[in-house]
Formats: C-alpha cells, structure tokens, sequence
C-alpha cells in the first residue's frame, strides 16, 4: 500500500510481503525495490526537475513529468493490493 509521498519519491510497501518498493521520478521514472537494486524503467528521457507526485485521496497519486522533447506525461495512479484468502487470515491476525 501507498506509504509516503514527496515530490520527487513514492514509498510502497506490501502488506502479504513486508517488502518495500519505491518508485523515483530523476532524469527516468522508474520503480525499484527499496535497498535491493535493480528497477524496472517505466518512462526515460525526462527532463530534470519535472517529475511531480500529489498524494489524492483514496490510496491515488498524481503522476506528472516533461520529456526532454517537451512532452507532457500526467497520469493518475491507484495503488492497492490484491489479496487471497490466505493473505486476508494472515493480515487479520496481525493487527
């Protein structure tokens, strides 16, 4: 589930799991495992300093960035996590 919102970083964190993924808006946008490297590249070739993320209500953020040749990327994200039945027990009887 969603985490932390800053401007330039999402934090995401797994409920079944406990690992954590961050997903980094630089010169790409890419997603990757907190401290474990590799990331899987989602958009390349963005400017600098144009990466934006707006935590809205209900678990959604507000992805906008520029490309280099100066087109716009906005987007709308809904960060949930699908559960089984087995995840849902397990998830109950931590809390």
């Amino acid at each position: 589930m969603l985490e932390k919102v800053s401007n330039q970083k999402l934090q995401l964190i797994s409920r079944s799991s406990g690992l954590t993924y961050e997903l980094y808006g630089t010169d790409r946008l890419y997603l990757s495992r907190a401290n474990r490297g590799g990331y899987m590249l989602l958009f390349s070739d963005i400017k600098s300093g144009t990466v934006m993320f707006n935590e809205l209500a209900g678990s959604r953020v507000k992805i906008q960035a520029e490309r280099k040749n100066g087109q716009k990327l906005i987007g709308v994200v809904k960060f949930y996590e699908k559960t089984t039945n087995k995840d849902s027990s397990r998830i109950r009887s931590a809390n």
